[in-house]
């Protein structure tokens, strides 16, 4: 009965070697088709607009009240569940938190909000058809001093909003005499 208790570990450890070499083993990498075009209109691909935009963020005093407005008219909600977070999807008593620190107190401010989102240089480009948003902050340094380009991306759900306190410390000089030329995509 030894023996086959020894048999029968045996096979279990070479499956599970078996297991473990098919599961670990490097993938290729994807194709990429770099002249793939993602724009609304195939026709629009001959005609592609690849100039570079300066950005600017700006919504009238009357969008911002009509904003306000639609998150006054949202809702109702569903209860969330009993000691429920955000297992089950997006918890709704946050959400009206959301709505109304929004309502109340973000947008009352928006002129200030503006203003600091517009601090950063921005500019719009086409790209494979999408208009792609991004930040390109450039350090004002003397000559002599070594600038180095940066491509800073963010993930999902985050945005470049979250740059907005590192991007001026990238472009300062160091001790060490360099300095950054940061690029910031927003990534759709």
């Amino acid at each position: 009965m030894v023996e086959f208790g020894k048999i029968v570990l045996g096979v279990i450890c070479l499956l599970l070697a078996y297991v473990y070499t098919q599961i670990s083993k490097n993938l290729p990498a994807p194709e990429i088709d770099v002249n793939e075009y993602w724009g609304p209109k195939a026709l629009e691909k001959s005609k592609q607009d690849e100039s570079i935009r300066k950005f600017t963020i700006s919504f009238s005093p009357d969008k911002i009240e009509k904003l306000k407005q639609k998150l006054e008219d949202a809702g109702p909600f569903a209860e969330p569940l009993e000691g429920v977070a955000f297992q089950y999807g997006f918890n709704s008593n946050k959400l009206k938190d959301i709505l109304k620190y929004w309502k109340d107190d973000y947008l009352p401010k928006w002129s200030e909000q503006e203003k600091f989102l517009n601090s950063l240089p921005q500019f719009k480009t086409k790209i494979q058809g999408l208009d792609i948003h991004y930040i390109h902050a450039k350090p004002n340094v003397e000559a002599g001093v070594k600038v180095y380009p940066l491509l800073i991306l963010h993930g999902w759900p985050s945005s470049v909003r979250d740059f907005y306190k590192i991007i001026p410390m990238f472009t300062k000089k160091s001790n060490e005499s360099f300095a950054f030329e940061v690029i910031a995509p927003s990534l759709p």
